[in-house]
């Protein structure tokens, strides 16, 4: 049996949101398991501006159904948002 393995802790267990985004990952965290939204897919939403779940759930369906993975988009939300911004100031 191949075993797979991920960098970094999965976010159940830590708590601390997963890996950065320029980590290459071996296989994929599902950020939201209704929709079949990636946590890549997640982050990409957040760069591109979504600051909510109503804006996630726009932009790439991430928490439009039962809920259960708002926990982790909030904490998505707010490892990645405050980056965005800083890169947009500094780039402005």
């Amino acid at each position: 049996m191949t075993s797979v393995t991920r960098r970094g802790p999965p976010v159940w267990l830590s708590g601390l949101g997963a890996p950065n985004l320029g980590e290459e990952d071996t296989q994929p965290m599902y950020a939201c398991l209704c929709e079949g939204v990636s946590e890549r897919k997640v982050r990409a939403a957040i760069a591109r501006g979504a600051r909510t779940i109503d804006d996630l759930a726009e932009e790439c369906g991430a928490g439009a159904r039962c809920g259960g993975c708002w926990p982790m988009l909030d904490e998505l939300i707010a490892e990645c948002a405050p980056l965005n911004e800083q890169r947009e100031r500094s780039s402005a």
